[in-house]
């Protein structure tokens, strides 16, 4: 399945991919590209810990994770868990593990754990989504608040973006005045493609540093963008292989992120329409006169009202799906918010 999605998708260097059954690293699973390591989760058990002065489970630990702290046994964050403390104490302390594995992607040499980088959920062009996204928004922050909504084009918004990145990096600034040193942060914009990347980062910089566009595939290529103590990395747009889902791959051609020159403009206005009837008649109503129907009715009632008829007495069925795409894409139809909470299901932030 791997092989099947990504096989044709070219990348900058050779892919590596190991899978090691231990974490000592025999197949250096760390440090390729993606790797899938065999684990096994110390169980401590407090309540059998007399907190020995000389423990057994500290001195058999490789790597120091395990230490007697308060009279307790406690495992630290960077254990990588090899299991070789299972059982090494008298009292049973820890008698068990847990069996899995762990996948690491853009690993790097040594017995540890390569810790991801923070990501800050940007939320842009949050004046077209109605109270509907804040749901959405919550559920992206998670316990960090790692999101922000924002409209790019509105100098308003820089405030709280910058608030956000700032949040971001507190504590990893904080660390590095601690040791007398200012490090300047490197980051890296992604996004679907029209979503408003370069816009964002315009914003941050008060200034037009990138190219803009109201149509996907404006930035060609990759780009540093050098600010004070900040540099940010513009990208252009990425996007799934396919869509198992095609339900998101309809959302994302409604907002103009895929190519409108390889679509069907027809499929996609009369989707459009239904999905819009479904949860915001009343917009239709308001712009369009619509009151029901099946969806090709629908779209005639547009071409009626927007006078898109043809000679013959024939709807301008073209000219209609555009006007109902672009109305939705600027705004016209009002404030919306397609997705919701279920469309998250499975998805991992």
């Amino acid at each position: 399945r791997f092989y099947l999605g990504y096989h044709d998708v070219t990348l900058p260097h050779k892919f590596k991919i190991a899978v090691g059954g231990c974490p000592n690293n025999c197949v250096k699973p760390d440090l390729n590209d993606l790797g899938v390591v065999g684990q096994r989760v110390p169980v401590v058990n407090h309540d059998m810990c007399r907190g020995c002065k000389k423990c057994q489970v500290e001195n058999s630990c490789p790597i120091k994770a395990a230490k007697v702290d308060n009279g307790k046994l406690n495992i630290a964050e960077d254990c990588n868990s090899c299991g070789r403390c299972r059982e090494k104490c008298p009292f049973g302390a820890v008698p068990e593990y847990t069996d899995g594995y762990r996948i690491d992607i853009g690993g790097r040499w040594g017995k540890k754990i390569a810790r991801g980088k923070p990501v800050l959920y940007v939320f842009n062009k949050g004046d077209l989504a109605d109270e509907r996204c804040d749901v959405l928004l919550k559920a992206f922050a998670g316990e960090k608040g790692n999101a922000v909504k924002i409209n790019a084009v509105n100098a308003s918004s820089r405030r709280a973006l910058v608030s956000a990145v700032n949040a971001l990096v507190e504590e990893k600034r904080a660390k590095n005045q601690a040791k007398g040193y200012d490090k300047t942060f490197r980051f890296m914009v992604v996004g679907v493609p029209n979503t408003g990347k370069s816009t964002v980062i315009n914003l941050l910089a008060e200034s037009k540093r990138a190219a803009t566009g109201d149509k996907a595939g404006v930035t060609r290529g990759k780009q540093w963008i050098r600010l004070d103590g900040v540099e940010l990395l513009d990208t252009p747009g990425t996007m799934p292989p396919s869509f198992e889902n095609q339900r998101v791959a309809l959302h994302l051609a409604y907002v103009g992120s895929i190519n409108d020159d390889i679509l069907d403009l027809d499929d996609v206005s009369i989707s459009l329409l239904e999905e819009l009837f479904a949860s915001y008649p009343k917009r239709l109503e308001e712009r369009y006169g619509i009151k029901g129907g099946a969806a090709l009715e629908m779209l005639e009632q547009v071409a009626s009202r927007r006078g898109f008829v043809l000679r013959g007495g024939e709807f301008d069925y073209e000219r209609a799906e555009r006007a109902v795409i672009d109305d939705f894409r600027k705004g016209r139809l009002g404030r919306i918010t397609l997705d919701n909470t279920d469309d998250l299901k499975g998805l991992v932030f």
